[in-house]
This record gives C-alpha cells, structure tokens and sequence, in this order.
C-alpha cells in the first residue's frame, strides 16, 4: 500500500517517515517524491512523475500491496504545479494506485513561517489547495499544536492508521 505523506514545507513529513521506520525496525519502505529530486523543467519534470508513479505501483504490486510504501511528497506536484491539465491528469494516475492513503500533517502557519517555510506567500494557497486534494483520499491527519514537533504519539497513531488499512 502507498501511503503519501504530505503538508506544508518544515511540517515534519520527513521526521514522521523517520521515526516510522526506525521504532517499527524497517516495516515499511521509505521513498522521496518528486519535492526532494531535481531532474528538469517542465515537460521533463512532469514525465518523471508519471513514470515514478508507475515505478512505485509496480514495487506495491511485486510486494502484494502489504508492505507499506511511506512516499514523503507524493503528491507534490499536484498541489504546487500552475499546469491544471498536467495536475489533473497526474491526481488521475495517482488515484488509480490500487491500495493508496495519505498522512497529512498540518500547523499553525505562524509555527511553520517561523521555521522558514519554503512556502513563502503562497502557504495558505498550498494548505488549501493539500485539504481540496486529500479530501478524495483515505486520510489520516495530524494536527501539530504546541511546539509543533512530530512526537511518539503520532507515529504510533500512524502505525493504528497502517493497520486499519490492511
């Protein structure tokens, strides 16, 4: 099952898949979206993404979709894109993944602004934009508060979402 883990830039996406790994000793596998790769512009970006969610489908299916793929950003492109044609034709591909969910963390703007966000201007654009997408998924959300850290909690809450789906 591909499990995309997503939200605002400084969020805890990549901490989350982290400590997931390491307090459940490798249960899952851990892979990096398009957000953390650089390979191109435009039409070349855009193929990649098609290409690696099939790429990742393929790995699903060769594990019989019970091996959670934890995917930090999967759905980057979706959201951030200004391409409403390449955005709605990529949601298409990413929807047609047999066994798919998203974990998506949110925070105060405040907190994640003062992390110094890669968002800039556009962050409550880009959470807007993260709640309209989601909404047609299977979705777990975490709601940081306080220091805004990722804490054992919601791994273990993670963990609860994992097995839920199975």
């Amino acid at each position: 099952m591909i499990l995309f883990v997503e939200g605002l830039s400084q969020v805890g996406k990549t901490t989350l898949v982290n400590k997931y790994i390491q307090q459940y000793n490798n249960s899952a596998i851990r892979f990096k979206g398009s957000g953390a790769v650089n390979v191109g512009m435009q039409g070349r970006w855009q193929e990649y993404n098609f290409w690696m969610h099939n790429i990742i489908e393929r790995l699903d299916q060769l594990n019989d979709y019970a091996t959670p793929i934890l995917w930090d950003r999967g759905l980057t492109d979706v959201i951030y894109t200004e391409d409403h044609n390449y955005s709605s034709e990529l949601l298409r591909v990413i929807k047609s993944h047999i066994k798919k969910a998203v974990v998506y963390i949110d925070a105060p703007v405040g907190k994640l602004s003062d992390r110094h966000t890669k968002e800039g201007h556009e962050i409550l654009k880009h959470r807007e934009r993260y709640e309209d997408v989601i909404k047609s998924f299977n979705t777990y959300k975490i709601t940081l508060s306080g220091d805004c850290y990722i804490k054992d909690e919601h791994v273990q809450g993670l963990d609860e979402f994992i097995k839920s789906l199975k």
